[in-house]
């Protein structure tokens, strides 16, 4: 395997998030560390009928992460409660860090 250095991904692609994590599956298995900001719109989610859980799952099923929202001094989501029964409905970044 080639381990690549230290990544950070941003996305903002506006309902794309699932395709852009399936899009960079090897440079997330691959990277030593690695940092992804996600950008989250109840909005968009539900233009898209998309789910914050098919959001998380998908780079989850890459590599375990533990998921923090920095806005609020870096609060940790619960991975067992949906996201926006911890938080209020509005748009966050999200932040992906190896676990």
């Amino acid at each position: 395997m080639n381990i690549c250095p230290d990544v950070v991904i941003k996305i903002d692609v506006e309902g794309q998030e699932v395709q852009a994590i399936n899009g960079a599956q090897k440079l997330i298995k691959d990277a030593r560390s690695l940092v992804i900001l996600l950008e989250i719109h109840p909005e968009v989610l539900t233009a898209t009928s998309t789910t914050t859980e098919q959001l998380f799952t998908a780079l989850e099923s890459i590599r375990p992460v533990k998921w923090i929202v920095p806005i609020l001094g870096n609060c940790k989501i619960d991975r067992n409660d949906d996201f926006f029964n911890q938080f209020p409905m509005k748009q966050y970044d999200v932040i992906a860090i190896l676990d």
